[in-house]
């Protein structure tokens, strides 16, 4: 949650410890006195996130108010406004399109050497130094960022590295067969649904098997490490 929302719930946590008090208490006392000058100080600004989130009593009464409920709905106002924000952006391309909400957790949890698992969450986020990520750093264009394992002519992003280079087609077949990788998306033609299919908690250790032996035979074609 950004800072600016948790500063939102600390505001409503001290509005409701204000509520509970004794109607003769100072602070109560204070609160609502600067309430009744409608100024846009503090007390303005609780009731501005009370109607932010949906949650302002009726008649502009002064009572407690769910704080749970009103930080379900920041995070849930977050992430929205989070999604959004990167339509502009080139840097997390790949996590949001294979990014399985039901499934997040899965790296958290799973069996993997410290290796496999950087090697995952890098090709996740997008900054597996592929020549996709390494052209952005390099002021390569991006028409220019090509694969130099296969030469093929395509893009080396996350998608040509995983599913499509010619020249690690036998690292493929050893995990995965000719046509095992496509056996349970309903589209073998979304690149994007496949990658999340094989980076679900189901498949994520042997998927980052593959990917760490993938990686190391890239290096040494690419520099003979």
């Amino acid at each position: 949650m950004s800072t600016r929302f948790k500063q939102w719930i600390e505001m409503i946590r001290l509005r409701n410890r204000i509520v509970a008090m004794q109607d003769d208490r100072l602070p109560k006392l204070v609160y609502l006195w600067d309430k009744s000058l409608s100024t846009n100080a503090w007390v303005s600004e609780t009731d501005h996130i009370l109607q932010y989130v949906n949650m302002l009593p009726e008649d502009d009464d002064f009572k407690h108010v769910d704080l749970d409920c009103i930080n379900s709905r920041l995070m849930k106002l977050d992430r929205e406004r989070w999604w959004l924000a990167q339509d502009d952006l080139t840097k997390l391309h790949t996590f949001r399109e294979v990014y399985d909400e039901q499934d997040h957790r899965g790296i958290v949890y799973a069996n993997l050497s410290h290796r496999q698992r950087s090697l995952v969450v890098k090709l996740k986020v997008g900054i597996l130094p592929l020549g996709l990520e390494i052209g952005r750093h390099t002021d390569v264009p991006l028409e220019n960022r090509l694969c130099h394992i296969c030469n093929d002519g395509l893009l080396d992003d996350e998608y040509h590295f995983i599913l499509y280079c010619d020249a690690l087609k036998d690292i493929r077949s050893k995990f995965f067969g000719s046509t095992a990788v496509l056996d349970d998306v309903e589209d073998p033609t979304d690149k994007a649904e496949i990658c999340k299919m094989l980076l679900n908690s189901h498949n994520l250790r042997k998927m980052a098997k593959f990917l760490e032996e993938m990686y190391d035979e890239r290096l040494k074609m690419l520099y003979n490490k």
